[in-house]
């Protein structure tokens, strides 16, 4: 999918600096930007490609697996339901989200912001799929199911549960980043020649969210 979703896959450069220490064993070099040793090396907080890959097929299965199973006539209703889809997928993702978070939590186990996020995004093109086939969305409306994900990101950091101050961090500087690079592709796609005269400049989408 492109424009904000794929802008949403690229990893961060401090994602995983080279020479980072497996999990358990003390930090082999000081943080970068002055970031904190255990939130530059904290599995809880950015999974290594090598972790996130395994990580991010589990949870991406038991979020399908709940969406297509426990949580398919409840995700339906909400689908067909009230005015608004872009509203109504967002609730359906975070819904998602929280709830497959939740086991995972009560198993004892944590999810990185980095896994939750590129899983998150797969999830949205699924519930868009369903909205498609319940008629409530047309295929190409990429925007919406964008704006979707971003609402249901945002629904699972109020309500997930045991989430920690450097994953709440973690994703507040994820979400910054998507939108920064969406704000990018989009002046990026209007050049300043088109623009007619006598009106002000248009403003990039999601300015100020």
């Amino acid at each position: 999918m492109a424009g904000l979703l794929q802008q949403g896959m690229q990893p961060a450069p401090e994602q995983a600096p080279q020479g980072q220490p497996m999990q358990g064993q003390p930090p082999q070099q000081p943080p970068q930007s002055g970031q904190p040793a255990q939130e530059v090396n904290d599995p809880r907080v950015n999974a290594t490609p090598e972790e996130a890959g395994p990580q991010f097929e589990v949870l991406l299965e038991g979020m399908l697996g709940y969406l297509y199973g426990d949580g398919m006539q409840q995700a339906a209703q909400m689908l067909q339901q009230g005015d608004d889809i872009t509203r109504r997928m967002g609730q359906v993702i975070g819904t998602v989200m929280v709830t497959t978070y939740n086991m995972i939590a009560q198993d004892g186990k944590t999810v990185p912001p980095n896994v939750m996020v590129r899983a998150g995004i797969e999830l949205a093109k699924a519930v868009g799929e369903m909205a498609m086939e319940v008629g409530r969305l047309q295929p190409g409306e990429d925007e919406a199911i964008e704006a979707a994900f971003m609402l249901g990101l945002g629904l699972f950091g109020k309500t997930a549960e045991g989430l920690e101050d450097a994953q709440r961090q973690r994703y507040s500087e994820m979400v910054t980043a998507i939108q920064d690079g969406k704000r990018e592709t989009v002046q990026g796609q209007q050049p300043p020649q088109q623009q007619p005269q006598g009106q002000p400049p248009q403003q990039p989408m999601m300015e100020g969210a």
